[in-house]
């Protein structure tokens, strides 16, 4: 029997499935009324697309509220899927753009928080990943080369070969005091011959050979080559 139904067979007279009592018009709280649907639907006394909705919706709201303990605990996956939630309407939230850059700043400021953790554990990766940060403009970072520069240098001692190549990257191409072509080179060319070789820096090796280093490289197109290759 579908809700409807039950209320207009019933008119005034209407008993409750549950506690076998008249159902006056005098409000009770929430939980209690919650409660008493539910425990309706779960003996069958509602049925029909009313009840299924109703059901429907309760699961949204459980796995809602199970999402949102997870993101308030940390859980940046399910900071991520709050942010979505709320920027395209889904899961029974409305849509609202604040709260979705809410939630997609607090997943920012997660991941950096994540990278720096990592950095100061000696973690050479997480370290270029805040130099790549700062570089790029990622994770709501502004752009900032000085620490980027910063980062990298870190990295590179450290060991991260990837991040010696960002280093000597812009040792040879950056400008003002960061600028160091001769270390820069050296730099490249650990990354290129790298038990893991970084093939960016074959790549830029091979510019260089082709067009020479403002003087401090000859131009090579055998050298060119063999970087190319």
């Amino acid at each position: 029997m579908e809700i409807e139904d039950y209320i207009k067979k019933r008119g005034d007279d209407i008993i409750s499935p549950c506690t076998k009592q008249k159902i006056s018009k005098e409000l009770y709280p929430a939980p209690s009324v919650l409660k008493n649907i539910e425990a309706g639907i779960a003996a069958g006394v509602y049925t029909g697309e009313p009840a299924e909705e109703w059901t429907r919706r309760r699961e949204v709201k459980r796995h809602v509220d199970h999402v949102i303990k997870l993101a308030e605990a940390g859980d940046v996956k399910m900071m991520k899927l709050l942010g979505e939630s709320y920027q395209k309407g889904l899961n029974e939230l409305p849509k609202d753009d604040a709260k979705a850059r809410e939630w997609f700043d607090r997943v920012n400021r997660a991941k950096i928080q994540k990278l720096r953790d990592r950095a100061k554990e000696g973690d050479g990766e997480a370290m270029r990943l805040l130099g790549c940060a700062y570089e790029e403009k990622e994770f709501g970072l502004e752009r900032d080369l000085a620490e980027a520069y910063r980062w990298y240098e870190k990295a590179s001692m450290a060991g991260d070969i990837i991040g010696s190549f960002f280093l000597g990257y812009h040792q040879i191409f950056g400008s003002g005091a960061n600028k160091n072509p001769e270390s820069g080179l050296l730099l490249l060319l650990s990354a290129a011959t790298d038990d893991q070789p970084v093939d960016s820096a074959c790549y830029i090796l091979g510019i260089i050979y082709y067009k020479g280093l403002s003087g401090r490289t000859i131009k090579s197109p055998k050298q060119a080559k063999y970087w190319f290759e």
